[in-house]
Order: C-alpha cells, then sequence, then structure tokens
C-alpha cells in the first residue's frame, strides 16, 4: 500500500500545527487534528434516516466523504506512514499481500477501469475471513480506512462522476463489515461497535442500504454500469446483507437481473484464445493394452521352468539317493562282525584283595547273583 494514501489536495497538521504534506493550492482542503474527547466525533442516527457525512442516502458528496474520512484519521493520530508498520505486524496474510501491492494497483487487465482501480481492495475482501486475528483491531481497522481513502482518491482520478467514487467506498465499507463480523474472529470481536461504516458514514443498516443504493443505480445502469459489475462482483464474492437469513429468492432475482444487464455489455472478451494444437491428419487409435497374452506367456514359462526341474530330480534321484539307499545294508554287515566272539576276563588275586580293601567282601546275596 503507498503511503501516501491520502490525496495530494489535502494537508495533514500535526499536534504542533505543522503540516505533514504538501499539496496543490488549488482545491486544497486542510484537515486539522481535534481534541479527541471521550464522547467522540458525532454520528447521525440510522434511526433519524442514515446519511453519508450529513447527507441521505441516495445522495453522495465527495468532499463531505473527504472531510468526515480525514477527521477519522486525525482524531485517531493515524498517520500515512504507520500503515506499512501496521501491515507487518501480525498479520501474515498482509505481508504476502504487500509482495503483490504494487501489481494489484497497477492492474489493468479489465475492461472496466473501475475493477481495474478496486482490485487491491477487492484482494482485501477476499483473505480477510481467511487471516488470523490481528493483535490490535483498532490499528487493523485503521488499515482498512486508509486503504479505503486511497481508493476514493484513485476513482477520482477516473473519468468517472464524483458520486462514483462515494459509492464505491461505501460498498467496500459494507461488504469489509459484513465479512469480517461473520468470519471466525469477528464474532467475538466487538467489530460491530466500531464498523467502517459507523466510522466514516454514520450509518449502521449498511445491509438495507446496500440495496437500496443499487436500485437507483438499476433505473440509470448506462451511467452506473461499471459500478453495477462491481456490486455483482460483490454478490458473487457471498454478501448477503439483509438477506442472509431470509429472502434468499430476492437475492438470486437481483443477481440474475445484473446478469443479464452485464452480459451484453461485457459480450466482447479480452481473453486472448489459444490457438488450436496442429493435428496430424489421420491418426491411428492407440491399441488397448491386452494383459491375456502377458499372463500365456507367464504361465507357460513357469510350466517349462516345473518340468525341467521335475525331469532334472528324477533322472539324478539314483545317483544323489545311493548312499542313503545303501544304508541299512552298509549297517548290518557292520554290527554282524565279531557277534560270535565271547571275551572273559579273569580277576587275579591281588586285584581281588584290592577291590576287598576297596569295597569290602561280597555278601552272600552278591555271592548267589554272581552264580
Amino acid at each position: 500500500m503507498n503511503s501516501d494514501f491520502l490525496d495530494e489536495d489535502t494537508i495533514v497538521y500535526d499536534q504542533n500545527g505543522e503540516p505533514v504534506g504538501q499539496s496543490s493550492p488549488q482545491n486544497r482542503s486542510t484537515v486539522r487534528p481535534e481534541p479527541v474527547s471521550g464522547q467522540g466525533a458525532p454520528r447521525s442516527d440510522s434511526r433519524a434516516g442514515p446519511s453519508f457525512g450529513g447527507f441521505a442516502a441516495d445522495q453522495f458528496s465527495s468532499d463531505d466523504f473527504s472531510e468526515d474520512v480525514n477527521r477519522a484519521f486525525a482524531q485517531s493520530q493515524f498517520r500515512p506512514t504507520d500503515s506499512i508498520r501496521i501491515l507487518l505486524e501480525g498479520n501474515d496474510v498482509l505481508k504476502n499481500q504487500m509482495r503483490n501491492t504494487h501489481a494489484l494497483q497497477n492492474y489493468l487487465h479489465s475492461k472496466n477501469k473501475l475493477l481495474n482501480a478496486c482490485a487491491e481492495m477487492l484482494s482485501m475482501c477476499v483473505v480477510v475471513t481467511r487471516i488470523p486475528k490481528p493483535d490490535d483491531l483498532h490499528q487493523h481497522q485503521q488499515v482498512l480506512k486508509g486503504a479505503i481513502s486511497e481508493l476514493k482518491h484513485r476513482i477520482a482520478a477516473l473519468d468517472y462522476p464524483p458520486s462514483v467514487a462515494d459509492k464505491t467506498c461505501f460498498l467496500f465499507c459494507v461488504v469489509l463489515d459484513e465479512f469480517i463480523m461473520h468470519c471466525e474472529w469477528g464474532e467475538d470481536s466487538g467489530w460491530e461497535n466500531h464498523t467502517l461504516l459507523s466510522e466514516l458514514f454514520g450509518m449502521r443498516n449498511g445491509g438495507e442500504q446496500f440495496f437500496q443504493v443499487t436500485e437507483k443505480a438499476l433505473r440509470q445502469p448506462n451511467q452506473l454500469m461499471d459500478w453495477l459489475e462491481l456490486v455483482y462482483i460483490f454478490l458473487k464474492m457471498g454478501f448477503r446483507g439483509q438477506y442472509r437469513l431470509r429472502g434468499r429468492e430476492k437475492l438470486d432475482a437481483l443477481t440474475h437481473q445484473l446478469e443479464l444487464l452485464l452480459n451484453p455489455y461485457r459480450k466482447a472478451s479480452s481473453m486472448t484464445p489459444v490457438p488450436p494444437m496442429e493435428l496430424p491428419a489421420v491418426r491411428k487409435p492407440h491399441r488397448r493394452a491386452r494383459f491375456g497374452g502377458q499372463f500365456l506367456v507367464f504361465f507357460i514359462a513357469i510350466g517349462l521352468i516345473w518340468g525341467g526341474a521335475s525331469f532334472w530330480y528324477q533322472n539324478t534321484l539314483e545317483q544323489r539317493a545311493r548312499n542313503f539307499i545303501t544304508l541299512p545294508k552298509f549297517s548290518s554287515n557292520y554290527f554282524n562282525v565279531g557277534q560270535d566272539t565271547e571275551f572273559i576276563y579273569d580277576s587275579t588275586e591281588d586285584e581281588m584283595e584290592r577291590a576287598e580293601r576297596l569295597y569290602g567282601k561280597p555278601t552272600e546275596q552278591h555271592n548267589d547273583a554272581d552264580e
């Protein structure tokens, strides 16, 4: 995000009364910081007829909007140089977005100039529901305010009526507020007490005003075709507004009405068609894989191997088992040798006396046994 998100026609004074930046002498407005009181700046009550900075919902004034936005920044003591620091504190998704900021701010791929100018803010609407809860919600809100203010000045530099810039900023406030309040961390953050819409426009019924402003724009679509395309994108992104709980049929009817309106207007596509591939004149169809022949060859090979092994085993069985076959005959011949010869050993008198001294004289029972 560029640090100079306040336009060049605005001078912001610091707390000491010194000008922060320079501006052209023409169409120059000054914003001096006002003392921040406990009550804050007065806001209009939505029940008494919502207004954008002091005028009706069907009117938009660039000067009033600029004064309202600049007053909010002056009271919060927010400075352009704080935007980069805030983006890099605890927001990993916004860190990645900083790398693509230059490309988004110079996005020129759409025929709709308004969409090209809103590319950066549209990316914020996409990722705001997926980023983790910011450590400082107030600083996070100031970053969004700065981005909306920068968007207002970027659109004002295009060839659009002055009300288009204010209406576009109004849409982004409403959409961002709804997406944040219905995300995981937004429900318990108290965002509904300090919404972007209430801070910049003094309103709290943006879900209804979104469709009221859209219906008024549909009465003159030729002048607001680009703006209506932005409304269609928001509906496709998931914005529901007052139809979140009931009335889905009306929401679908509005979406269909916008499609019928935009299709003839966007009939010509800026996308370059892919050139056709050069194919040969005659193409042979791919043969289907046949595994039957492969299985047949496999089983034949297994059969040949098994048959060869069986033939070799039968032919060499006698030779390999000869020693085992003749083993009983060899054993019988070995044990029969010397079985007819008896060996008798007679002890001498000295051996008998030595035995009597060692083991004692044999008893009669032993003698009987010997007999």
